[in-house]
């Protein structure tokens, strides 16, 4: 078998231009095969295209912020709420604590007007691999303004979902 990129007088090359004896391959097994490697390839990439959480998050540890909602991204793949925080010394620094997928919380009733501006939150979850940057991996929000709350979606020792919630 030998590969030949450039169709020779009276031959056409196909989609692998691979060719033996002469013959091209574009058709039986080895289209099958060279199909089969292409959606292969297609599939894991995509597979390992989406990060694992524990790549970028402490999972195995906790951390709770308090602050005032600056924006809540209800999107796909991952929704976000910033929040600005002040820490110990009065310092306002602006957390990110990525969420479900807009699509997952929608599920179970959030829409991109669940979270307003200037709504302060207290959002529990694990704390990113780099201090410096600011992130949580959102497992648990409450809202002590009106009681609204939201925990997981149904893990072990969750009550899963809402606890209660009041749509605006």
């Amino acid at each position: 078998m030998w590969f030949d990129p450039i169709p020779r007088s009276g031959q056409n090359a196909g989609v692998l231009g691979c060719s033996i004896d002469g013959k091209i391959m574009s058709e039986g097994p080895m289209k099958r095969i060279g199909m089969a490697l292409l959606i292969s390839g297609t599939v894991w990439a995509h597979v390992h295209a989406h990060h694992s959480f524990a790549a970028s998050y402490l999972e195995d540890q906790s951390v709770t912020v308090e602050g005032e909602v600056v924006e809540f991204q209800f999107r796909n793949p991952h929704s976000l709420v910033l929040l600005n925080v002040q820490d110990q010394v009065g310092t306002v620094q602006t957390f990110v604590a990525e969420w479900a997928s807009g699509t997952r919380l929608q599920l179970q009733g959030l829409t991109a007007d669940s979270l307003q501006p200037g709504d302060h939150l207290v959002i529990t979850g694990a704390p990113g691999r780099t201090a410096d940057e600011h992130r949580v991996h959102l497992k648990q929000v409450i809202r002590p303004s009106d009681g609204w709350s939201w925990a997981g979606f149904g893990r072990r020792g969750s009550p899963g979902g809402f606890r209660r919630f009041d749509q605006r």
